[in-house]
């Protein structure tokens, strides 16, 4: 057997696992009774099946099923066990990941961004088509930043990972890319000028959270269009005058109670 025949064999076996996996995900969160919550050893179970799920398909070239799994993790961070709209939400996320491993095959960029974009959420939000990526490997300021978007009333997808940021981006088409200036690999700066550089995604606004004076070289190379927010106690305020710099309505709750 030759490495394509062994390749192949291998991403048959990975869709019929994927099948059996999310078989078993429904089934945790569906066998309780309609009117009881779902318990909270129940959900951790999911999570921990969904978080392996998500990383056996971006290895097999399923990089759709993984970006549906990391949203889902995103909507579930925080979540309590006993939220009534819990199972039908995820139930969505379940069918969505379902009818790709079905097909077998990757959907088009157009179907997937669709895909996406159709996803519910567990949070209230004033205005759910506005979708914001964070990008930090800090999880304290990736909590700030989430908060600060939640309290727009705006979707927040959040990724540590810059790399993945550009596909994601390109498959999601975010409204806002707010990223830390330090990353893995690659810093907010290159995150922010690769972006830039690329046709198809410079429309793509995006923002620079740093602890770096104003006159940093880095920050003085970026486009006048990038709005800077400094990490400290004007954060919010900044963050909200960045939205506005933008074009992106802040929330009516966000300016009454700020």
């Amino acid at each position: 057997m030759d490495a394509n025949e062994i390749i192949a064999k291998l991403a048959v076996e990975f869709l019929e696992d994927a099948r059996d996996r999310l078989e078993r995900m429904e089934s945790m969160l569906n066998d309780t009774a309609e009117s009881a919550g779902v318990s909270s050893e129940a959900l951790q179970d999911f999570k921990r099946e969904l978080h392996t799920l998500k990383g056996q398909a971006g290895s097999f070239g399923f990089s759709s099923v993984s970006m549906i799994a990391h949203h889902l993790e995103d909507t579930l961070d925080g979540v309590e066990p006993s939220q009534p709209d819990l199972r039908p939400t995820v139930n969505r996320y379940i069918d969505a990941m379902e009818s790709i491993i079905g097909q077998g095959q990757e959907p088009d960029q157009s179907v997937l961004q669709e895909t996406l974009r159709a996803l519910p959420t567990l949070r209230a939000e004033a205005d759910a088509d506005v979708l914001i990526l964070i990008v930090s490997a800090s999880r304290a300021i990736t909590k700030k930043l989430r908060g600060e978007v939640e309290a727009q009333g705006y979707r927040s997808v959040t990724l540590s990972d810059p790399f993945e940021a550009f596909r994601f981006v390109a498959s999601s088409r975010p409204e806002c890319v707010v990223c830390s200036a330090t990353l893995s690999g690659i810093s907010g700066f290159d995150l922010i000028h690769g972006l830039a550089s690329m046709p198809n995604l410079r429309d793509v606004q995006t923002m620079l959270v740093t602890s770096f004076d104003r006159d940093h070289p880095d920050i003085a190379a970026l486009p006048d269009s990038v709005p800077v927010i400094e990490l400290g106690p004007k954060m919010s305020d900044q963050f909200a005058q960045a939205l506005a710099q933008l074009g992106l309505k802040t929330s009516t709750h966000s300016a009454a109670t700020g």
